[in-house]
């Protein structure tokens, strides 16, 4: 089994620190590639994910707005996990998933693995 490298973890503070390091025209040029690259995710997120979670409600007969309810209601469980499931192979990650349906990121990992009997594969 092989070793999943951690990135090392850099605070805000040791950031910004060095963003002032910057001269003008790097500073320039470093802000507009975040921000560019916050909107492009922000609409990739925006967009097809709620075309997804909207997809899978109508399939299964229900408004959108039920796969956001805290419900066990085992045809809103199967909706969700069919939309993680479905999220995940398309690229997503877990916190915009889970996001998606007002869930946290390792409940989406668990309808991601889960195999539909409350057991993981």
């Amino acid at each position: 089994m092989s070793e999943a490298k951690a990135e090392p973890v850099l605070n805000l503070k040791e950031i910004a620190m060095a963003f002032r390091a910057l001269c003008p025209a790097c500073e320039k040029a470093v802000r507009e590639a975040l921000l560019e690259s916050l909107a492009q995710r922000q609409s990739r997120t925006s967009g097809g994910l709620f075309r997804l979670r909207r997809k899978i409600a109508e399939r299964y007969g229900f408004d959108e707005r039920a796969m956001l309810e805290h419900s066990n209601r085992a045809i809103q469980v199967r909706a969700r996990r069919e939309f993680c499931r479905r999220a995940r192979a398309q690229g997503y990650s877990l916190s915009e998933i889970g996001a998606a349906i007002n869930r946290d990121h390792t409940c989406a990992l668990r309808m991601v693995r889960s195999n539909g009997w409350g057991r993981q594969r």
